[in-house]
């Protein structure tokens, strides 16, 4: 787990996670960069290259995080718009380098009004740009990433995956399944406030709750059910 945590899941790169700086070339020149510049910037119109860049840098700095479209365009270097925010992100969940949960409310104007929750979809891209590795000594960063990859898996698995929150309450994961509504709470040992899960079953009585501690996250990912 903790391999697959810090390097991810690209096959072409396993051979060289016993030399971080060479395996953090090759995530960022033989993945990043040809899907941003090669793929992306041939497909879609981007008026600004360097803004689109910063955005996607900034979506890899908070994983699993719910984030604001106006703190994200404050942290630009370039002058931009929510609108052209919302695009790019637009452009990164369609190349399958993040996902884009939006928070579940029972209305749709509200979730659509939301701030977003970002999920990369591959924790090697994550830590491919920060300048300190391994993160083994920084339990809130490695949470993060354990919670990174349980979203990621569920988007692969779930058409409709959201979060929750109501003050200082939060569900991390809302997952529609066939079984019902399913509530997801990402125990990974980074201090988080306790009681959404319980709140969030209060308000919506026949959702399912579930504790996703590493043990249950690790069978899960490894192909196991939900829950199990």
């Amino acid at each position: 787990m903790k391999e697959f945590l810090n390097f991810g899941g690209y096959p072409a790169a396993a051979e060289l996670t016993g030399d971080f700086s060479r395996w953090r070339d090759f995530i960022n020149h033989s993945i990043i960069e040809p899907v941003l510049l090669r793929d992306l910037l041939s497909l879609a119109v981007v008026n600004k290259p360097a803004l689109f860049r910063q955005a996607f840098q900034l979506c890899l700095a908070y994983p699993a995080m719910e984030v604001s479209l106006q703190k994200l365009l404050g942290q630009l270097q370039e002058s931009g718009n929510v609108t052209t925010i919302k695009h790019y992100l637009e452009l990164f969940e369609g190349a399958f380098l993040i996902k884009v949960l939006q928070k579940y409310s029972g209305s749709e104007l509200k979730k659509r009004g939301s701030s977003p929750k970002i999920v990369p979809l591959n924790t090697a891209l994550v830590n491919a740009r920060r300048d300190s590795f391994p993160p083994d000594q920084d339990t809130e960063w490695k949470g993060r990433l354990f919670e990174c990859a349980v979203g990621a898996e569920l988007c692969r698995r779930y058409d409709e995956v959201m979060y929750w929150r109501e003050g200082g309450a939060e569900v991390d994961f809302v997952v529609k399944t066939q079984r019902g509504i399913v509530a997801i709470e990402v125990k990974s040992g980074r201090v988080k406030r306790m009681g959404g899960l319980e709140r969030f079953c209060q308000r919506y009585k026949d959702a399912e709750p579930i504790v996703m501690d590493l043990e249950k996250g690790t069978r899960f990912l490894d192909g196991g059910e939900l829950g199990n």
